[in-house]
C-alpha cells in the first residue's frame, strides 16, 4: 500500500485554474499550511481551499477531476449511476 501524502488544492472559479502543494506525509504540517491558507483567503469568494489526502496526485485528478478539468465526473472507486 501506498503512503498517504497531503495535497493543498486552490481552486479558482474565475479562470478555473487550481494550484497544487504537496504537503507530505505530515498531518499536522499539512493542518497547519490548510489553515493559513483558508485564513489569506478568507474574504476572497472565487477561491476554494481543499486538504486532500491520497496517494498520489494522479488518484486525486481522477477522484476530484472537476478541478483539474472543470467536468464533474464519476469515480472509478463510486458505483456507477443507474
Amino acid at each position: 500500500m501506498s503512503e498517504l501524502r497531503h495535497f493543498l488544492l486552490i481552486y479558482n472559479s474565475a479562470d478555473h485554474t487550481v494550484t497544487v502543494e504537496d504537503l507530505g506525509n505530515d498531518e499536522a504540517a499539512a493542518a497547519e499550511r490548510y489553515a493559513e491558507v483558508e485564513e489569506e483567503l478568507r474574504t476572497e469568494t472565487v477561491y476554494e481551499v481543499v486538504l486532500i489526502g491520497a496517494d498520489s496526485l494522479e488518484t486525486i485528478k481522477t477522484t476530484h477531476s472537476h478541478y483539474f478539468n472543470g467536468k464533474r465526473s464519476v469515480s472509478p472507486f463510486l458505483p456507477a449511476p443507474s
